[in-house]
């Protein structure tokens, strides 16, 4: 659920905590199925604590939100977009559309 205006940071601490949450998963399991450390997570699970290195941002790399979107059985954009419940209705909306354009070409 979209919560305000938010930074990317913050989408991905969201939705990650709510995958985990819904699949019953701590960091330390997450950490071992995805490859990516459990340190990391907790960074990425509290963007609010992170600091700024050499006057940047902190932040994590695609592949890394990609490698902990699979672990948990997820897209990598399913982390990262604002409302993924909301997206994921759309995609399906698509494909089922799609689906029954190709059913009538045939």
């Amino acid at each position: 659920m979209l919560r305000g205006k938010e930074s990317i940071s913050q989408t991905l601490a969201r939705n990650l905590a709510e995958a985990m949450t819904r699949r019953k998963m701590t960091q330390v399991a997450l950490a071992k199925v995805s490859g990516v450390p459990q340190t990391t997570i907790s960074v990425i699970l509290n963007p609010q604590q992170r600091l700024p290195t050499k006057g940047a941002p902190p932040s994590t790399t695609v592949v890394r939100v990609a490698m902990l979107a699979a672990a948990l059985g997820l897209e990598a954009w399913q982390l990262l977009h604002p409302d993924p419940e909301q997206a994921q209705r759309e995609t399906d909306f698509y494909r089922r559309i799609s689906d029954n354009f190709a059913k009538l070409a045939r």
